[in-house]
Formats: structure tokens, sequence, C-alpha cells
């Protein structure tokens, strides 16, 4: 019987080739910069000669390498070969793959090349495949087909901006606080602002004088990276959409590096809806997915409004807005919630009275800690009333728990789910542990001091 032919196959582009060529180039910069350390240019130019031989040779090597690797398409898997002496044969099942992401930078883009990662349903590694851009997009179509509706969610206008606050983070935080300093001083004058901007300063001058030589340099440099990560969250959103339909979740954007992803609805094993400092503001709630060895952080998959509960249901059904406590607070520790913030806030104000008592000039920088201690006794004391498990109506597990300043509500849709319970003696005399959720494709989710009792029977719960 003869074997099936495949559908497509080909090789992979000769990016590839470079990408293997770019892993030696590490062992041929250390006698390159030995010779430069040293400034010797004799010997820097044999460096060179031998450098140039060694980088030939490596050439060569994966010129071989790529003409013996290639992939071949079948109706229901991949095949990926590779190997000289010993052939290998990675095969990849169609019913396995959890998320194929297409990506383009300027340099791929410039070869005609494609990155193209394959996710698994079940185990955490991925596959990483360089191809043409018309293979690319060939091969993602026969694994998982576009959606072919119009988009759920395309932020425009201040949506978009509302989008592009919540992806930044810490820096969206500067920018709305630099915001509210310019409206306050509009509204109630620069009197109000002006001791905060003097703290500002008197923080600079004792950077200059406090700290060892460059770490003043070294803030600089922090800041002006914050700025660049805020310009990276700004291109990473451009042109960004989310569509649904025919089981596939098809998510693209970015400006120079475009990522499109096609995600398999039915292996999304978690949806995560973060509440940050910065969506607490906004009323803008970013959510994440979690499919399999996928585990997105970089870019939301949309941002959830209070009442838009028709958008959530159009993109996961089952997945359910955050409606309250699932446990009640009988029994619950509460050390197990404070003592860090509560711990870091009474460090700051013991801070705050010795420099009331030797240093008032910087009693006004100190406040900075007792404000963030503060807001994390706050965020803690929202874990101690919300944090927990449950089921919903539909029996969908959901996961809710605090982390820092974002508190995480997390529907769990996959029941190929492992239960941790941890119990201290004295959580066990009050019938309380920790629940930690285990995900197919190595995600945790961990609330403490629930039920033990409900915490045990949570998978039979109606």
């Amino acid at each position: 019987m003869s074997a099936p032919r495949p559908a497509a196959q080909g090789r992979f582009h000769i990016v590839y080739s470079l990408h293997l060529l770019k892993k030696g180039l590490v062992f041929c910069l250390v006698p390159l910069a030995q010779a430069l350390v040293q400034w010797d240019l004799p010997s820097l130019y044999g460096v060179l000669q031998q450098e140039a031989l060694i980088l030939l040779a490596l050439a060569a090597v994966s010129l071989v390498l790529w003409r013996r690797t290639g992939w071949q398409q079948y109706p229901y898997r991949l095949e990926l070969r590779s190997g000289v002496a010993v052939r290998r044969a990675r095969v990849l099942r169609r019913g396995e793959l959890a998320v194929v992401e297409i990506a383009h930078n300027p340099f791929l883009r410039l070869l005609g090349a494609a990155r193209v990662t394959l996710y698994g349903c079940r185990v955490r590694r991925t596959e990483t495949l360089y191809l043409t851009r018309r293979d690319a997009a060939a091969l993602a179509d026969a694994l998982l087909p576009p959606p072919q509706k119009p988009p759920l969610f395309k932020p425009t206008g201040g949506q978009r901006l509302s989008f592009v606050m919540v992806s930044a983070n810490v820096i969206s935080t500067a920018l709305l606080l630099t915001v509210s300093l310019r409206q306050t001083e509009e509204l109630l004058g620069a009197a109000v602002t002006l001791p905060l901007r003097d703290n500002v300063t008197r923080l600079e001058q004792l950077v200059e004088r406090v700290a060892p030589a460059g770490m003043a340099w070294l803030f600089t440099a922090a800041f002006l990276l914050w700025g660049a990560s805020l310009a990276v969250s700004l291109l990473r959103t451009v042109g960004f959409s989310v569509a649904r339909s025919g089981g596939v979740i098809l998510c693209h954007g970015g400006f120079l590096l475009r990522t499109e992803r096609r995600i398999l609805a039915s292996a999304v094993s978690a949806c995560d809806l973060r509440i940050t400092p910065v969506a607490r503001l906004l009323r803008r709630y970013p959510v994440y997915l979690t499919a399999g060895a996928y585990h997105a952080s970089d870019v939301p998959i949309l941002v959830y409004k209070k009442g838009q509960t028709d958008l959530l249901a159009a993109l996961m059904p089952g997945f359910m807005p955050p409606s309250g406590p699932t446990e009640n607070r009988i029994g619950r520790s509460a050390p197990l919630f404070f003592w860090k913030s509560g711990a870091c806030l009474a460090f700051s104000l013991a801070l705050v009275g010795v420099s009331v008592w030797q240093l008032p000039g910087v009693t006004g920088l100190l406040i900075l800690p007792c404000l963030l201690s503060a807001a994390a006794l706050l965020v803690a004391a929202e874990g101690y009333r919300l944090e927990g498990a449950g089921r919903t109506p539909g029996r969908v597990l959901t996961v809710q728990y605090s982390r820092l300043f974002t508190r995480h509500w997390v529907c769990v849709f996959t029941p190929d789910v492992n239960f941790t319970l941890f119990a201290s003696p004295f959580a066990q005399a009050v019938g309380r542990c920790n629940l930690t959720v285990s995900l197919p494709g190595g995600g945790r989710l961990r609330a403490r001091s629930v039920n033990r009792y409900r915490a045990a029977h949570l998978p039979l719960d109606p």
C-alpha cells in the first residue's frame, strides 16, 4: 500500500540558515573582544582572519543543514524533517495544535519570510518555523482557517487610547499622573502641585549626592526605557482587531512587528480579566487568553467595559465578569493577606518618622513608599473580601485572586486541570486551605485561604 501524498511541502526559508548561524557568532565574538580590549592590532588582524574562516565554515554547515530540512503537510498532520547523517522527523497532529502565530518583523519582511510559531494544547513545547510569507499563510489557512465574520473588537478613537493605556501598565500610570498634574494646575493653580515638583527636584539632588557614580545616569536610562516601552505599546496595537467564527479566534495588529494569532476556541483553557490600577481609573479591563502552551501577556485580546457582557459572550460563551465574593470570611486568615503590605507600610512610616527627626528635607520623598504600601494594603483588603474559587451556573470554574496591585478574575474552560490543596495545621483547625489550579499548558492559579471542604469537592459542584 503506497504512502499518502502530502498536500503541500517545501523547505524552510533561507533565514532558517541565518538563525542557525547566529548561534555560532557568540563563540566568534569572545576572542575578538579580547583583542579589542588589549588593542593589539597584529593579533586583531589575525583574529579577524580566523573569525572569517570560522564564519565561512559555519555558513557552509548551516547551508547543508538547511538543504536537509523541510516540511510536509498532510490532511491531519504536519511533519518537520531535519538532520544530515541522522534523519529526524517530528509529527504535529492538527488536533493537538491550540494556536498558530505568524510574525513579521522588518528584517523578515525585507527577505519575504515569516516566523510561524505553533503552540500545543497539552504540552509546553512550541515549534518555530521560518517559511516564506506565502507558505506561512497557506499553512495557517490549512491548520486553522481564519474567521470570515466582521471583527468583534476593533479599538478606535477613545477606545483605542484606553486599549493602549491598559496595555502599557506602569508606563500609562506615569502618563496618567502627568495628565492629572496638568489638569490640577489648570483648575487649582500651580501652587497646589508645587510641593510635589519640589520633591522631585530634591530626589534628583539626592541621587546625585548619595548614589554612587553612574547611578544618576542609570535612573535617567530607566526613564528613557519607560518611554520606549510606551512607544512599543503604541506600535504594537496599531490596526489591532479581533474576530471569531468557525471555532477560531483571530487577532492581529502591530506596525513594526506585525503579529497574527489564530486561536482554536475549543483549546482555550482560561480567560483572565485583570483589574490593574490603570484599569480602575479608566474603568476598562484588559482580557487575556490562555490556550495550551500559549500564554499571552503582551497585548490583551480585548478591553472589557462594565456592562459589555455581550462582547465577552461573543468571544467565549460562558465567560462572565466579576459578580462579587465567592467565599465567606469566617475563619479566613487575615495575616496571610495583610502581612506583606502591612510590613511595607510600617517600615515606610518608620522611615518617615526618622526623616522628620533627622532629615526633614527628604520627608516628602518618603511619602511615596507610604502611598504605594497603602495602595497594596487596600488591594490586599479587597483580596481578603473577594478571593476564592467557585462554579458559575453554567458550570464554568472561576478563580479570583489578587497579586500586588492587580486583581485577577479567571474563568477556566477546560476540564483537564489539576487541583492542589495545601493547609497548615492552623488552617486545618478552621477548615481552610490554599487552592492551586494547574492548567494544561503550565499556568497556575492560586487562591488563598478558601473553604477546604468546598475546594476538595469543587470539580463535583453542580
